[in-house]
């Protein structure tokens, strides 16, 4: 079976069957809530589960985090996570070999989470400032 078609079929079972992670909106538009997924659109440019290649960008406390999904590896190896730093062209770098549109949504959810990153520094630096017992 060719790639195009086993992601064909792949994607026609996620989108017409079952799939655990698609919910709707109020408007109706279908919306995946796969962890991994950059833009949460369930469309199939952005499914990291018919996808044989895809990278996600998450989040935790202060560290982000990049997994890459390469179905040509063992089933318990398929996904790979680093940490990453918090600069933009080492994500570029590390993009490169991913498609440009799924680089362009990876490099907007980075900026999104490095601002988040940076709000929760900012406010524990804050925190960080006061001194128990003074007025």
């Amino acid at each position: 079976m060719s790639e195009t078609l086993e992601i064909t079929s792949i994607w026609q079972s996620v989108r017409h069957g079952h799939c655990a992670y698609r919910t709707s909106a109020l408007s109706g538009e279908r919306i995946c809530k796969h962890p991994f997924a950059l833009t949460m659109k369930c469309i199939l440019s952005d499914c990291p589960i018919a996808l044989p290649k895809y990278v996600g960008l998450n989040r935790e406390e202060s560290s982000i985090y990049m997994l890459e999904k390469d179905s040509s590896r063992p089933f318990a190896e398929m996904w790979q996570e680093r940490e990453i730093s918090g600069e933009r062209s080492e994500v570029e770098k590390l993009l490169s070999s991913y498609p440009k549109e799924m680089q362009k949504r990876a490099l907007a959810k980075f900026d999104n989470l490095i601002s988040i990153v940076s709000a929760i520094a900012e406010h524990l630096g804050e925190e960080g400032t006061y001194e128990e017992g003074s007025d």
